[in-house]
């Protein structure tokens, strides 16, 4: 039941902040942004440092990816509601 409330808030978080999807490629969560995301460039700059397993791309669509490893786990959904979170206007 928690896993479920805790996906619920990552997506909350994720509306937003205008997240357009959360996905899974191989062993990495990519997170793609709408063109004009409610995010602060400066938060993404500190949060990057926090976190070594995170690359943000600026493009037309920007999108974020967050290295999990081989084991994509519940703490691993916890983390990026953190991050995007910390990346919020």
């Amino acid at each position: 039941m928690q896993n479920l409330l805790d996906i619920a808030l990552l997506k909350a978080v994720a509306n937003y902040i205008g997240v357009v999807s959360i996905t899974q490629k191989n062993f990495n969560i990519v997170v793609t942004f709408t063109a004009t995301p409610k995010v602060a460039p400066d938060k993404i700059a500190g949060v990057m440092t926090k976190y070594k397993n995170l690359f943000f791309t600026v493009q037309a669509v920007s999108y974020l990816t967050y290295c999990c490893g081989e084991d994509v786990v519940h703490d691993h959904v916890l983390q990026l509601r953190e991050i995007l979170e910390e990346v919020a206007l």
